[in-house]
C-alpha cells in the first residue's frame, strides 16, 4: 500500500532534501557517499573527496522512499 502524503509533509521533506549535504569520496575507482557531520573530516582516505548537495546525487522520490517509507 502506498503512503499518502500531505502538502505540508512534502514541503518539509523537500526543504530537508534540498539543503542536505553529503560527502562524495572516490575510493578504489568507486564513488562512496557519507553523511556530513560538521564539515569534511580530515581522516577521509581517498583520491578525491568533496561536499555536495544530496539532490545532485539522489532524486527526490528516491530520497522519500529511502527515508520515509
Amino acid at each position: 500500500m502506498k503512503k499518502v502524503w500531505t502538502i505540508n509533509q512534502i514541503n518539509e521533506a523537500w526543504k530537508e532534501y534540498a539543503g542536505k549535504k553529503v560527502i562524495k569520496v572516490l575510493r578504489n575507482g568507486k564513488w562512496e557517499i557519507e553523511p556530513v557531520k560538521g564539515g569534511l573530516p580530515s581522516n577521509i582516505r581517498g583520491v578525491r573527496a568533496e561536499v555536495v548537495f544530496l539532490k545532485s546525487i539522489v532524486s527526490f522520490p528516491q530520497y522519500l522512499q529511502d527515508n520515509y517509507a
